[in-house]
């Protein structure tokens, strides 16, 4: 990665030699060019070693280096192995978080009602990110699992009522989804999709008794109370 400490083994040699003692022994080199000078053969840790520091996206960098290694024991005379070729990549370190959106469908304007379909859309959440592949997951407020994300394209995923609403057991959600990216090491962003259950007055309010008797004088006047009458509210609201 880029932003790799100075003085990293990024590759460690290995070399077998069945002879023992200092014929044993085996000492590695490096043979090619080595002009950019980012990187050393360390004797002691039998390894390549960073030397500066990275730059992915600077205008001298390179992203790929190549070197030959030879490879000799410490006998008399010295045997020489096979030169063998070593690859480094710099790989890009990940900055750059996504930006996310979350958006309510027209429609709903931030108001669902709690006898929306199952399935229905209400919302769309989009993140981007300039290198790498999205994933989106709802961290907080779904603990029914009322909603769901679904059809992930292009950056974007739909959320979706996944089971019937219930103004009366929750009013309003405060949902909070996150993107998270595929790079190394990993960043996400989140956004809040605030939404409030519209309530359905679906059911008729119920007189509290099915007959009523009362009795006036003929002499009252008028706004005379006759009787009272009294009737429950089976959905929310105020009866009149």
């Amino acid at each position: 990665l880029e932003h790799t400490p100075i003085d990293t083994i990024v590759f460690t040699f290995v070399a077998i030699d069945h002879d023992k003692g200092p014929n044993g022994t085996v000492t590695f080199g490096i043979v090619s060019d080595n002009s950019s000078g980012l990187f050393v053969l360390d004797a002691s840790m039998q390894g390549l070693k960073l030397t500066a520091p990275l730059d992915y996206g600077g205008a001298e960098s390179s992203h790929m280096f190549m070197f030959t290694v030879s490879l000799h024991d410490n006998g008399v005379p010295a045997l020489t192995g096979t030169p063998g070729i070593l690859l480094v990549e710099v790989l890009q370190t990940n900055t750059i978080a996504p930006s996310f959106t979350c958006t309510v469908l027209e429609n709903f304007n931030h108001t669902v009602y709690e006898n929306t379909p199952t399935g229905t859309t209400v919302a769309n959440v989009a993140a981007s990110s300039p290198s790498a592949v999205l994933s989106y997951a709802i961290t907080r407020g779904n603990e029914r699992g009322d909603f769901r994300l679904s059809i992930q394209w292009a950056g974007s995923s739909l959320v979706q009522i996944a089971k019937e609403l219930s103004y009366t057991l929750a009013p309003s959600y405060e949902l909070t989804i996150v993107a998270n990216d595929d790079s190394n090491p990993p960043l996400s962003s989140s956004c809040i999709l605030s939404l409030t259950i519209g309530n359905v007055y679906n059911l008729a309010p119920l007189f509290r008794q099915t007959i009523y008797d009362g009795s006036v004088y003929e002499n009252s006047g008028p706004n005379a109370r006759i009787l009272v009458v009294s009737a429950i509210a089976r959905s929310s609201g105020y009866i009149t």
